[in-house]
């Protein structure tokens, strides 16, 4: 049979009964048929449910487990592993015939190499089909066996790559319902990061960064009391170039910084505004949005550190892309500057704005224009930027062109949202407090209020 075209549908009903055969070569040969027909297939989908129409999937898993024939076996190991990697509804048919269990089995019991590394692509990618597959398989117990097969004899290569694959797979879905399921895989993800191999360095990465997306403050906690940040951290200088290591290294760094300010100093300390520095305008788009969110990410940080970035000469190239970007980069650079601005004192406010005369213009533009969340922020930088001008005496063009833009009000509002009712009711009253002598007297009447 040609590989390069389909067979007829009474060729397929012919190798079908041949699965049925007492005959053992007969049974070899039809299953072989069907691996070959889905290995190659061009269109896999449309190969898949002409072989389901067929009703022989529930054989290939029967097959599964006849350790006498080996190479039936594999064969069947194979077909339902190109199954698993199929739409969702191929992944769900496999797990419903009850594949899982069977292959998790194969990790612990068999000892051929090509049998398990079948069941290893085959658990990961179920892994890898959503949530609840995920679930399953480390219910069933999978993780273990997957870490045993890498820690007892070293595997070869092409072993290693597929468990760091399959295990960067079962970290991937969100959300992760039980963190403590998968935490034993941590040390062993650690241990790879100094792998020479750049796939097995590269499927660590991302299985770390996965871990670390969305996840609370104990699960970062866990990904860092592995130490492996200094090594993230050394791998984006190593493979600044080289976006297969430093895009999951990368986002390994930018997801543990959304954590909280003790997580992002571990990062700081591990020295990354170097090649952060020169991501965010020399790389790949995806690159340097990725290096803008994570910079971004430590600008909502303490003032330490916010002055940490400042010192690094990194809010020039974050105003440049400002100036000269669009999309994604763009937007990032614009929450770091948002970032910085909010929760900076009034020097690095000064600071900020003295080399980005356009972010005051920028941000009520925001407030006019854009989305909610981006919206509150803008408007909480323009009360931070008042505030620090006035502290400076300093600043009266922008105080000039927030009220040319008819936001003065909404601005002076916002610096008394945490103030008392009665200065509350004050401010709601001014239907117009367009001169810095209105402004000087709430602020007179608030430190009033408040200190009487």
């Amino acid at each position: 049979m040609s590989t390069d075209s389909e067979p007829t549908s009474s060729t397929m009903q012919e190798e079908a009964k041949h699965l049925h055969s007492s005959n053992p070569t007969l049974r070899l040969n039809a299953t072989r048929f069907f691996r070959k027909l889905v290995s190659n297939a061009e269109n896999s989908s449309s190969i898949f449910d002409r072989i389901i129409e067929q009703g022989v999937v529930p054989i290939f898993v029967e097959f599964l487990q006849n350790e006498k024939e080996h190479e039936l076996q594999f064969e069947s190991a194979w077909i339902l592993t190109c199954f698993a990697s199929g739409t969702s509804e191929h992944t769900q048919l496999v797990i419903q015939l009850g594949a899982v269990p069977i292959f998790i089995k194969l990790l612990i019991m068999n000892r051929n190499d090509d049998i398990q590394e079948q069941a290893i692509s085959a658990l990961g990618n179920i892994a890898g089909d959503g949530a609840k597959p995920r679930d399953l398989i480390l219910r069933e117990g999978a993780l273990a066996p997957l870490l045993k097969i890498i820690a007892e004899n070293p595997p070869g290569l092409s072993i290693l790559r597929n468990v760091t694959w399959a295990l960067s797979n079962i970290c991937r879905p969100k959300p992760l319902t039980n963190f403590e399921l998968i935490s034993p895989a941590i040390p062993t993800l650690a241990h790879f990061l100094y792998h020479r191999d750049e796939t097995v360095l590269m499927n660590a990465c991302w299985a770390l960064a996965y871990l670390c997306d969305g996840a609370g403050v104990e699960q970062i906690d866990q990904v860092i009391k592995a130490c492996v940040v200094r090594r993230l951290v050394e791998l984006m200088y190593q493979f600044i170039v080289s976006p297969k290591i430093l895009s999951p290294a990368l986002r390994a760094i930018g997801n543990i910084v959304t954590g909280n300010d003790d997580h992002v100093q571990v990062v700081l300390n591990c020295n990354p505004l170097f090649p952060l520095g020169k991501l965010i305008l020399n790389a790949t788009p995806k690159i340097r949005r990725e290096a803008c969110w994570t910079i971004s990410n430590i600008l909502a940080g303490n003032e330490k550190q916010i002055q940490e970035v400042i010192d690094a000469n990194i809010i020039p190239s974050l105003i440049r892309n400002i100036e000269t970007t669009q999309n994604d980069i763009k937007k990032e650079s614009i929450w770091g500057i948002l970032n910085a601005i909010i929760g900076g004192n009034n020097d690095q406010i000064m600071y900020i704005i003295e080399i980005g005369s356009n972010c005051v213009g920028l941000f009520c533009d925001i407030i006019l224009n854009d989305k909610q969340k981006m919206k509150h922020d803008a408007l909480k930088a323009l009360s931070n930027i008042v505030r620090a001008c006035r502290a400076k005496e300093t600043g009266d063009c922008y105080e000039e062109m927030i009220k040319q833009k008819g936001l003065w009000h909404e601005v002076m509002y916002n610096q008394f949202r945490g103030a008392t009712g009665h200065v509350k009711k004050f401010v709601d009253n001014l239907t117009n407090p367009n001169t810095s002598q209105l402004y000087d007297a709430v602020i007179s009447f608030k430190d009033e209020m408040e200190d009487g």
